[in-house]
């Protein structure tokens, strides 16, 4: 039997941030964004908030969970549930919990990018993880025209991301679980995209 293999977590966690990749070396642009653009704030009763100003980005932290910085092309964040459990450190597939990841990639390209395009280059990307399903729809999250994807793949197994193109900037909200826990982490990643703030 073909041993599954682990893939790092910074090489799929942010599929957008290596489209983003791909154009930053085709039009020779260098990252805008930073690992530290992403502040953490503790609220009054006790809820972390999330704000990422250059990208006009906030959001909030399910309660109990834990956050990480991922310090890759322009940064980006996760945040998984506390029983969350990797086979092997920052890989997928994850062995039990939900992962939720966030990022926003700066590119001059992304201007005159649409849907259809953006589309190519995922499926690009999926066939090179062994896609045994895909689906794209158009959606709307804060009145912002969306793509969400959902797939299944041979190395990283299911996962569910939602892309928001606006001018320079490519959103890139994921969610990533165990089979055991996907209805669960479908359920907290709707209500996370739903209290989202983008302006």
């Amino acid at each position: 039997m073909k041993k599954k293999m682990m893939i790092p977590l910074v090489c799929v966690i942010v599929i957008g941030a290596t489209i983003g990749g791909f154009f930053y070396w085709r039009e020779t642009h260098p990252p805008r964004g930073d690992v530290d653009d992403y502040l953490i704030k503790q609220s009054e009763n006790g809820e972390k908030i999330v704000g990422n100003e250059k990208a006009r980005l906030m959001f909030k932290i399910p309660t109990g969970w834990i956050e990480e910085k991922i310090d890759e092309l322009e940064g980006s964040m996760i945040i998984y549930s506390p029983e969350t459990e990797f086979i092997k450190p920052r890989t997928f597939p994850l062995k039990t919990g939900c992962l939720i990841g966030v990022a926003a990639v700066y590119n001059k390209f992304y201007t005159r990018m649409d849907f259809e395009e953006l589309k190519k280059e995922v499926s690009n990307i999926h066939y090179a993880l062994g896609v045994k399903s895909e689906n794209f729809e158009e959606i709307t999250v804060q009145n912002y025209k969306a793509l969400k994807n959902t797939f299944d793949t041979v190395e990283i197994g299911k996962g569910t991301v939602i892309y928001i193109l606006y001018k320079n900037k490519l959103y890139d909200l994921s969610a990533y679980a165990a089979p055991e826990n996907e209805k669960q982490c479908q359920q907290e990643f709707t209500e996370f995209v739903n209290n989202i703030s983008i302006k």
